[in-house]
């Protein structure tokens, strides 16, 4: 007796040292947008992401405790 097979996935994956990514963001209206998936290198992803942590009001609310406990 022949066993069931499984439908066959499909999926891209990145070249190497690339990653796929996807964005979605919600803006100050509360809407949600979705970007297609890209292929980047993986140092551009870890710069973009370090990039919107240092802009991020976070990262200012973080500061402003720093500052105030200081003195």
């Amino acid at each position: 007796m022949k066993s069931a097979r499984l439908p066959r996935v499909v999926a891209k994956l990145p070249r190497r040292g690339y990653v796929l990514a996807t964005l979605t963001v919600v803006d100050e209206n509360g809407f949600t947008h979705h970007y297609a998936p890209v292929e980047t290198p993986l140092g551009a992803l870890r710069d973009a992401a370090a990039l919107m942590h240092l802009q991020s009001t976070a990262m200012d609310t973080s500061h402003d405790d720093a500052r105030s406990s200081a003195s």
